[in-house]
């Protein structure tokens, strides 16, 4: 910014006639006007601060861990209770399908069905119940041995009827049973023999066949003292 000039006021015609006091008063207000210029730079103005306050950027929260509870584990091991633990109306099915695998048995006897027994009786029944008769197989060996005439005279069986199933059970292991039944054996030339017969079921290939022969297959070929291992539980 230039300077201004300073005027004269003795010499300037303008102030001729003017008298000395208005002539020091324009003085002082010309000193003040140059004063109130300042340096060449200009005054300055101090900016003031701002007041204006920034929110800090939002935080997520971190989420709740998710409840890591043993549900699942829970549930297999429920899973695995009632593998264990057949219910009631398990254990009815079972014993109902256990029933009519020993009525076929039955029936199979009655109806000299070597082929029927030998499905529903453990691999090599031919051998353990020591068959009267040999044949190439188990069916062929049991067909002609039901029936068999003993020469020592012993009673010739004629038939084999169900008469009715007393009690059907499943054991603690839910792939076994026992039931009792009463059934009739007729022999050639005497009086029927009605009688109990236990059988001892298990379940194989998801079927159920008998564990081991009853009392009425050695009946049938001949026996008439059965070994008493037929009302025992099978070993294993």
């Amino acid at each position: 910014m230039a300077e201004p000039a300073t005027p004269s006021f003795a010499n300037s015609a303008n102030l001729r006639g003017v008298s000395p006091r208005t002539v020091l008063a324009l003085a002082l207000s010309a000193a003040a006007l140059l004063a109130g210029c300042g340096d060449e730079g200009g005054t300055t103005v101090a900016s003031e601060p701002s007041t204006s306050t920034v929110a800090p950027p939002e935080t997520a929260l971190p989420e709740a861990p998710e409840a890591q509870g043993n549900g699942e584990g829970e549930a297999k091991e429920s899973e695995k209770g009632d593998e264990r633990k057949p219910s009631d109306a398990d254990k009815a099915s079972a014993a109902d399908e256990a029933t009519a695998a020993y009525t076929d048995y039955i029936d199979a006897i009655e109806a000299k069905d070597g082929e029927v027994l030998c499905s529903l009786l453990p691999p090599g029944v031919e051998r353990e119940i020591k068959a009267p008769v040999q044949r190439s197989d188990c069916p062929a060996t049991l067909e002609a041995s039901i029936g068999y005439e003993d020469p020592r005279g012993f009673p010739v069986w004629s038939g084999t009827t169900l008469n009715s199933v007393q009690r059907a059970a499943i054991g603690g292991d839910p792939t076994t049973a026992r039931l009792t039944a009463m059934i009739t054996t007729e022999f050639e030339g005497r009086e029927p023999s009605v009688e109990s017969d236990i059988a001892y079921l298990e379940l194989a290939g998801g079927e159920w066949r008998l564990a081991q022969p009853t009392g009425a297959l050695y009946r049938a070929i001949g026996n008439p003292e059965p070994p008493s291992t037929v009302i025992a539980p099978p070993k294993g």
